[in-house]
């Protein structure tokens, strides 16, 4: 055959082994951690090569050749380069031309006979290039290799090559009982022979309950490639016809199935756990009308704003110090956020170390977006501030100081962590860092005596690997659902929340301890696709908070006040980093429906909702008469920078007509959210200042790290050491000395350098002050 021209035509193959191969090398998409799924960690000789006692695992120096990516990953990726080839050189015969030539022939060729000379140098020079990207660390974001991983990487390719052959003998041996027994016509069936086996190995893997990340996303790429294949057998001007066919059978499977069954529409597919009406019963199948919360949606706006606005004036107007007096209790088991802080005050006051009743300070965590490098960059910077948090420490009493948490996506993890383990008598939480990588280990360890619920249950789970289990349920279960009707029972948007044992607590269990002051307060905002407004899931009356006119936010508990004890931690940190495609945008029961999406659609640093707090009347008053100071600790997973942009090179200058748009529309959601933060929270210390005369009681300290630590719900070993590395830059040796000198009412740092000199001295003993 004509390689080039076989190439050309068949890109999409090509196209897919270049991903594969590129991203083993760690040359695209490093910020999204694809690499690592193509090589070993060395957690996983840490974990269980060398024993674990605590959960009775005996050393065994085989488990890196019976859990190894690099050897299974480089087996499968060398087995898709087979059937690549395969497709290539058998879909040249289904080539009218080709048609008409054989009909002149009294007898078809054997083609498949021809097939293993064809094609066996060009699947042998392709593993090579496999092996090569995966023995030789081409970047940096591979290095370095494990030890053993090339031989490993050997033993992968070598199994991938002995299946292959045995493929291509099946597929030998299929054509001619698919010709002589099936009467398949002798142009289709070299490719239908091929993809026989392939159909085998596809079916094998989407029924296997262990795949590691890698073999899901090369199993993937597997079942495009029998697609593509199929499609071809068909004439190219049918290719449009069956594209639509395909997308016609999700809608139709989606929804108007519905419609001929006579039902007013189909059930939703995706359903999110614990939403519950009076009785306990599922309100998906009797939803919430939002009708009923907002009867007067229809009205123009400004009418809407006049009535409200008129009725709040009317409100302020009333005898004397109305604002002053105690509000009613919330309803719906709402905590009013003013009660809470004269609780926790109450505690402060009578603390056995505050001598003469000193005024507490108040502490909020405003935690930034990014999956597992926001998750444990949040617990390592809590843990680094809770290790200072002993009797005579320099922030003795500081973690229960902390009232309020807000944030995206995964830095949300790690504050939820931080909440449902703060202990009810003040003292800081156990360490929340291996706690998290302990609960996502023994969430998927298979043992005698761990349970079975989990559907991904491994004997040898990569530590901190969700990845893993979310990409299995994404091939294996949700897209082919989607050509099917029903609910769901499971899907990785569960899957990936089930791993946070630690989680499984209902708003309800809090409520009593956050009401009394002893544990933080934590508000998740996810996002509404429909209406843009963050949905508050929250215990605090945030409707005391906003005090918004236009409903520019909606409280979860609003909607499904019923829901609070059976509504789960875990379920509210799932919602709030709901990034699809990774985890599915499941809808609320709701009428119309509504599906919460990850937080940092809006704010993905949580410092809008920090300052809305602090701003709010009732509880800035409180908070200045009440409290000797205010400190925002920001959690960033990834450093800020300045405004600014390289002039572009020659071939961006020429796609701007088209790209402009784009780029726009990412530059003002990135810049928005920083200026608008940056810009409210000067205002709230402006307005802080102007009501205590201190124009430092209020301040903030900012915790981030520079690292090429990916955004992944897979956190190898070699990145959380650079996590931990990333803690002792100069801007968080700078946050930290920032924070102890407001616990110690001290004048703030100045200047970074002074304060690395400072920091460096005090761990030397150098007598320098």
């Amino acid at each position: 055959m004509d390689l080039a021209l076989e190439l050309l035509e068949h890109w999409i193959l090509v196209l897919m082994f270049a991903v594969l191969i590129l991203s083993m090398a760690g040359i695209p998409n490093t910020g999204l951690g694809v690499h690592n799924m193509f090589h070993d960690d060395k957690a996983l000789i840490d974990v269980w090569v060398k024993g674990d006692k605590s959960r009775g695992i005996a050393p065994n120096p085989l488990l890196p050749y019976l859990n190894s990516p690099a050897i299974f990953v480089q087996c499968y990726v060398t087995v898709f380069a087979v059937l690549g080839w395969g497709f290539i050189y058998t879909l040249q015969f289904v080539d009218p031309e080709v048609v008409k030539g054989w009909e002149a022939l009294a007898t078809p060729p054997d083609v498949m006979q021809h097939m293993l000379g064809e094609i066996v140098w060009h699947v042998l020079a392709t593993a090579a290039i496999s092996l090569f990207f995966g023995v030789v660390p081409v970047s940096e974001a591979v290095r370095p290799l494990q030890p053993g991983e090339p031989g490993r990487c050997v033993i992968g390719v070598a199994l991938g090559l002995a299946i292959g052959w045995a493929i291509v003998v099946l597929a030998i041996r299929v054509e001619p009982i698919l010709q002589n027994r099936f009467g398949a016509p002798a142009h289709l069936s070299p490719t239908m022979a091929m993809a026989v086996p392939a159909f085998f190995v596809l079916m094998g893997l989407l029924f296997y309950r262990k795949l590691i990340s890698g073999i899901t996303v090369v199993t993937l790429f597997s079942m495009i490639l029998l697609f593509y294949a199929l499609m071809n057998l068909a004439p190219e001007g049918y290719h449009p016809l069956i594209l639509l066919g395909l997308v016609g059978a999700i809608v139709f499977f989606s929804n108007l199935y519905a419609k001929l069954l006579g039902m007013k529409e189909a059930p939703l597919k995706f359903r999110i756990p614990g939403l519950v009406d009076a009785t306990g019963e599922s309100l998906y199948d009797d939803p919430v009308l939002l009708s009923d919360k907002y009867p007067s949606s229809d009205e123009p706006v400004m009418e809407v704003m006049f009535r409200r606005a008129k009725s709040a004036a009317k409100k302020s107007l009333e005898p004397a110090n109305t604002s002053q007096e105690p509000l009613p209790e919330p309803e719906n088991g709402k905590i009013d956020p003013v009660a809470a802080l004269e609780n926790w005050a109450q505690l402060e006051r009578n603390r056995p170390e505050n001598n003469g009743g000193q005024k507490p300070k108040l502490v909020l965590v405003a935690t930034s977006g990014g999956a597992y490098r926001a998750s444990f960059w949040t617990a390592l910077v809590l843990d680094s501030l809770a290790a200072f948090d002993k009797p005579k420490g320099a922030l003795s009493g500081f973690s229960q100081s902390i009232r309020l948490i807000t944030g995206a996506s995964g830095g949300m993890v790690g504050g939820a962590y931080f909440t449902a383990m703060m202990n009810p008598d003040g003292t800081p939480p156990a360490s929340l860092l291996p706690k998290m990588s302990d609960d996502i280990l023994d969430a998927q360890w298979s043992s005698k005596t761990q349970p079975k619920e989990y559907a991904y249950k491994r004997r040898f789970p990569l530590p901190r690997d969700s990845l893993s289990a979310v990409a299995q349920q994404l091939v294996q279960h949700d897209i082919p659902r989607l050509f099917m009707t029903g609910v769901q029972a499971e899907d990785r948007g569960r899957v990936l929340e089930d791993q946070w044992l630690t989680l499984n607590t209902s708003f309800e269990d809090l409520r009593a301890d956050e009401a009394a002051g002893r544990k933080p307060s934590i508000v998740f905002s996810p996002m509404l696709v429909e209406t843009g407004q963050p949905l508050l899931i929250t215990n605090l009356d945030m409707g005391r908070v906003n005090g918004d006119l236009l409903d520019e936010s909606v409280e979860f508990f609003d909607w499904f006040p019923h829901s609070r004890p059976t509504f789960k931690l875990k379920t509210a940190v799932r919602l709030n980093a709901a990034f699809p495609y990774i985890a599915p945008a499941a809808a609320l029961p709701t009428k119309p429906y509504r599906r919460p999406v990850d937080a940092g659609y809006y704010d993905n640093y949580g410092v809008d909702l920090a300052t809305s707090y602090l701003s709010q009347p009732r509880i800035q008053k409180w908070i200045v008469e009440n409290t000797s100071g205010v400190m925002v600790i920001q959690i960033r997973a990834f450093p800020f920078t300045l405004p600014g942009a390289k002039d572009p090179k020659a071939i961006s200058r020429g796609l701007q007509w088209l790209t402009t748009p784009i780029e726009g529309a990412g530059s003002a959601r990135g810049a928005t959210m920083k200026f608008r933060n940056n810009q409210s929270l000067r205002r709230t210390e402006n307005l802080y200042k102007m009501e205590t005369g201190d124009p430092h009681f209020l301040r903030s300290a900012i915790f981030e790290v520079d690292s090429k630590t990916s955004l992944s719900w897979y956190m190898p070993e070699k990145e959380l050491m650079e996590l931990v590395g990333g803690a002792m830059a100069k801007v968080n040796r700078f946050a930290l000395e920032g924070i102890v000198a407001f616990w110690q009412n001290l004048p703030p740092p100045v200047d970074i350098g002074e304060v690395d000199k400072r920091m460096k001295a005090k761990a030397s003993k150098d007598p320098v002050s």
